[in-house]
């Protein structure tokens, strides 16, 4: 593409096996401390990033709360809408997404007893049994 493009990695481990694809490393604390978002935000705005992409799942629902935040400094974060992010935390709302659109939907389990009484009944209602 031919575009001049810097890669900045953060993670809480300088030996993170994708930060030796990155440009350059930032170590920043666990996601849960509350830190986290202040660490990310100071490292966008001082290297002016123009995009963060998240790369692993737990970190998309603190990223989409504080999405103001980083665009409040030029950083669009590259990431969903919160109600998608939430939806595809939940494997229950998950699946009630897929049987409201027609689609089916493996039955999520939560317990033994609720599944074997969903196949004895044969109440599967959209779902699938695997």
């Amino acid at each position: 593409m031919n575009v001049p493009l810097k890669i900045i990695g953060a993670d809480i481990t300088e030996d993170a096996p994708a930060l030796f694809f990155c440009d350059e490393s930032r170590i920043v604390c666990k996601m849960r401390e509350k830190e986290y978002i202040p660490q990310l935000l100071s490292i966008c705005k001082k290297q002016k990033v123009d995009c963060l992409i998240p790369t692993i799942d737990t970190d998309l629902l603190l990223l989409v709360e504080n999405k103001a935040s980083f665009l409040a400094i030029g950083t669009k974060v590259l990431i969903s809408a919160v109600d998608k992010v939430k939806l595809c935390r939940d494997k229950n709302y998950t699946a009630d997404y897929f049987v409201s659109l027609g689609l089916k939907s493996p039955l999520p389990v939560n317990s033994v007893e609720k599944y074997e009484k969903a196949l004895r009944l044969g109440t599967s209602a959209g779902y699938t049994f695997l």
